[in-house]
Order: C-alpha cells, then sequence, then structure tokens
C-alpha cells in the first residue's frame, strides 16, 4: 500500500482503529514522515491510532523491530512501483531502474531511511529484493560466487547512496541549506596557492546533482557486471 503524502504540521487523528502490525507501521511511517524520527514513540503512536501504547507489544518486541518493519515496508513499496514497468527490460535496464525507483521512494520516507538503510530487515519486502537482484545477476551467466559479490556490490551501493540523501533530505532545512552552500562559502574560499584543484572546480563542484552522482555510481556498478558476466561468458 502507498502512503499518501500530507503536509507537515498536520494533527493527528487521534481516532481508534483496528489495531495490527501493518497499522502501526503505516502509522508510523506517516508519523516519521510528517514530524521525523522523534515522533516515532509508543505513547505518539498510541495517541495517533487511539490505542493504549501496552498495546504495541503485541505486535513488535521493541521500536527497533519496528523501525526494521517500517524499512521493510519502504522496501516493499520500492519494489511494487519497480515492477510496474519492468518486465520487458533487459537486466541492466531492469537493475538501473531497481535503483532508480528505491532513490525516488527513499526520498519520500527519509527519516525511515535514514534509520534503516544499513539494516537487515528480513521481511517480505526485503526478500523480494534480494530474490529478484540475485536471479537478474544469474541470469546474466556469473557464477555463484560471483553473483553474490555483486549483488552486494549493487544493492549496497543503492543503500548507501539513497541512505545518505536521506540522511541529508531530512535535515532542518537551514541546516541542509549550510551544507549545500558549503561548497563556495569555505571551498571557494581557499587559498588558491595551497589548494589550487579545489579553487578550479568549487563553482562545478556547486552544480552537481545528487541524482547525477547516485546515477554515476549504479551506471559504474552495473558495467562492473557487465565486465565479470563477460569475462565468464
Amino acid at each position: 500500500m502507498t502512503i499518501e503524502p500530507e503536509s507537515p504540521g498536520t494533527p493527528g487523528r487521534g481516532k481508534t482503529v483496528a489495531l495490527s502490525a501493518d497499522a502501526i507501521v503505516d502509522c508510523a511511517l506517516e508519523l516519521a514522515r510528517r514530524e521525523g524520527s522523534q515522533a516515532l514513540t509508543l505513547r505518539r503512536i498510541g495517541k495517533e491510532l487511539g490505542a493504549d501504547p501496552t498495546a504495541f507489544y503485541r505486535y513488535f518486541r521493541d521500536k527497533d523491530e519496528l523501525v526494521l518493519a517500517c524499512m521493510d515496508k519502504v522496501l516493499d513499496i520500492a519494489f511494487e512501483r519497480y515492477e510496474e514497468d519492468s518486465a520487458s527490460l533487459d537486466w541492466r535496464a531492469r537493475l538501473r531502474r531497481a535503483a532508480h525507483v528505491f532513490y525516488t521512494v527513499a526520498e519520500e520516507f527519509p527519516t525511515v531511511t535514514a534509520l534503516g538503510f544499513a539494516r537487515i530487515t528480513g521481511g517480505p519486502g526485503e526478500r523480494r529484493w534480494v530474490e529478484m537482484v540475485i536471479s537478474t545477476l544469474h541470469g546474466v551467466g556469473l557464477p555463484p560466487g560471483l553473483t553474490a559479490l555483486h549483488y552486494r556490490a549493487f544493492v549496497d551501493a543503492m543503500l548507501a547512496m539513497s541512505g545518505l540523501r536521506a540522511t541529508v533530505h531530512g535535515l532542518p532545512a537551514a541546516l541542509a541549506d549550510k551544507d549545500d552552500a558549503a561548497w563556495l562559502r569555505v571551498y571557494g574560499a581557499l587559498p588558491r596557492d595551497q589548494f589550487p584543484a579545489i579553487r578550479a572546480h568549487s563553482e562545478e563542484l556547486v552544480r552537481v546533482e545528487e541524482h547525477d552522482v547516485f546515477s554515476t555510481v549504479v551506471d559504474a556498478v552495473l558495467t562492473n557486471i557487465e565486465v565479470a558476466a563477460r569475462a565468464h561468458g
């Protein structure tokens, strides 16, 4: 299920709903997107759902388990979007599309992605990704050892770059603007005689788009996979 975005500051509904693991995860995702990680407390979720916070423990052992479930839901949402138009693509286009879809979804859920991108959820959403990527790489003709290696390289690059962007995306606007301005404010003001390369490229560094960085990293990983497949073809 795709959760529709809400405007920042939207007050909680406070309505009693049929409590379930899915209801708690959906509520936590909305709260995290609306208010950030500080909203991921049992009391806040209970208030939003109109339930006693202690009922949470019937579905999740602790907050960490909830975070992993939320991250798995983000993975599941991304996979559903990836599947919408991927059947006819070749292996490289399929993996590139998968990476870019996840990157976009991660920007929609920056708090949860920043908290969970480096974790193993073990859930159904993650399993779908693991099966798709491994079967795709196996179909390229890689032996099992290289399939596993390049699976990790692709997925770790996708998650790391998306998690990095999600972390920045989740910063308060003032801090994000401060970081964006640093290339000119800090590096553009360095002494040219000591840092000639930095000064010569400081304006170009400002112009680099994060999405282009992501595309470059993903394409480099895919090219490496292609080279390995040819060597073992």
